[in-house]
């Protein structure tokens, strides 16, 4: 990463949606990609099906709003053909973007993804 400094790299499915899957090989994967981000701000996550847990969304809400490095690097997704299976994508967007709040949607969903592709 340090040869290629202004290449992004998106780390998917950040979050503990599924318990399980945060635990790789004894770590704690969110707690590695944060600690990744400090060292390397090249590198950005996105929630993706992780979010169809409602029991995660006060986690999201806090780190993002206390963790400034997550809060700009954090890409909002749905993998909207696994959410369908809990719900509709409407009513999850509508309850996530309620229980967020506005302006950290707009920073997760708008904001980061056109940095991430150099969007002006």
């Amino acid at each position: 990463m340090d040869d290629f400094p202004n290449l992004k790299i998106c780390l998917a499915h950040y979050g503990k949606g599924n318990a399980e899957a945060n635990d790789v090989g004894g770590l704690d994967w969110d707690n590695t990609i944060k600690q990744m981000m400090l060292t390397y701000p090249i590198l950005y996550v996105d929630c993706a099906y992780s979010m169809y847990n409602e029991n995660w969304w006060a986690s999201v809400k806090d780190q993002l709003t206390t963790n400034q490095q997550l809060r700009e690097h954090f890409l909002f997704g749905t993998d909207f053909y696994l959410v369908e299976v809990e719900t509709t994508e409407k009513e999850f967007d509508i309850k996530f973007r309620a229980y967020i709040g506005e302006d950290l949607f707009q920073q997760i969903a708008i904001i980061n993804p056109m940095k991430f592709l150099n969007i002006s």
